[in-house]
């Protein structure tokens, strides 16, 4: 048994080109273009002007729209700034989960 086989030398940080950098650019990506796709049809609010109950569609598409152009700019500057401090850390898929995840929650609260 070699020294970097044991449990406690192996790296705390992903394997490279897992981790969640890609899908933290494409998260911004997205946010980019379903702004421009949806600035004039909003999908997270209701024509009445709140959410329907148990619409699960609403809750996840909230985390993709923005009102204007400067929020869709400070949003994506946050996300960049915090996703460089914590991908590292993470895979893509927990990392999209951490989005998703915070996203629902910011929504129902």
């Amino acid at each position: 048994m070699g020294l970097y086989n044991r449990e406690y030398m192996r790296s705390p940080y992903p394997e490279p080109g897992n981790d969640g950098r890609q899908m933290l650019f494409t998260l911004i990506i997205i946010n980019i273009i379903s702004y421009f796709l949806f600035k004039k049809t909003p999908l997270a609010l209701d024509m009445r002007g709140g959410f329907q109950p148990l619409n699960l569609l609403q809750l996840i598409s909230a985390g993709f729209v923005h009102y204007d152009f400067w929020q869709l700019c400070f949003n994506m500057w946050g996300l960049y700034i915090f996703g460089k401090l914590v991908t590292p850390y993470m895979t893509r898929h927990k990392f999209l989960l951490l989005y998703l995840a915070g996203s629902v929650t910011g929504n129902l609260v």
